[in-house]
């Protein structure tokens, strides 16, 4: 006897492949740490795609969309271009993402001086000069300089000034990448006689001046 199978009313579900995407990075210049300048190739591949290159991929950065193509060129790079970076199979649902995070290290950018609480004191009043840069890695070092005329000084730390002290000063940030100066900012200290109150000054002048026709008078 034979038997007939309707499978008209039937659903069937597709074959659903799970795809494992990759991303390899390409640097011209070498197996190093990526720096502001270089150029990187990043190449987004699939378990099967048996070494051809596929044009549906989509990339993204930061969760932005960017470009499409199985390769992206990233040229003469900067700090902007730090960042994670996906690519996607567009034609394909079951498809994993590839994920790398690229980070493009700097030398000193920006660096500046802001001084606290202002940049003229009271000889003896408590000044901060802060130094201030961007950098990738991080500044290492930060060297204070006084500038005279031509002459830069290196004068270390020195948390309270004096009149003397009051004049050009400029810092300069480093890290492994390079270094950098910031602009020159003017401390102007004020002696201290100059900072009494008014009247103070004044019965000090009588005083002076009391005591000199004093020694006039018993001459």
């Amino acid at each position: 006897m034979n038997t007939l199978f309707n499978l008209s009313g039937l659903k069937l579900k597709p074959y659903l492949t799970l795809l494992d995407l990759k991303v390899s990075v390409t640097n011209p210049d070498g197996n190093r740490a990526t720096q502001e300048g270089d150029s990187l190739n990043l190449t987004c591949t699939h378990s099967c795609d048996g070494g051809n290159l596929s044009p549906a991929f989509t990339w993204f950065k930061n969760g932005e969309h960017i470009n499409e193509g199985s390769i992206l060129y990233l040229s003469n790079m900067s700090s902007e271009n730090t960042g994670n970076y996906i690519c996607s199979l567009k034609t394909h649902t079951g498809a994993t993402s590839g994920a790398i995070y690229i980070d493009v290290e700097y030398g000193p950018k920006n660096t500046s001086v802001s001084v606290s609480p202002s940049m003229e004191v009271d000889a003896g009043t408590n000044v901060s000069l802060i130094c201030s840069s961007h950098a990738n890695p991080p500044v290492e070092n930060y060297t204070w300089f006084r500038v005279d005329a031509n002459f830069s000084k290196d004068v270390g730390h020195q948390p309270v000034f004096f009149p003397d002290d009051g004049g050009k000063y400029l810092c300069c940030a480093t890290n492994k990448h390079g270094s950098q100066n910031s602009s020159v900012v003017v401390l102007k200290i004020k002696a201290y006689w100059t900072t009494l109150p008014r009247d103070v000054l004044i019965i000090t002048a009588i005083a002076v001046l009391l005591i000199v026709i004093a020694l006039i008078a018993i001459r």
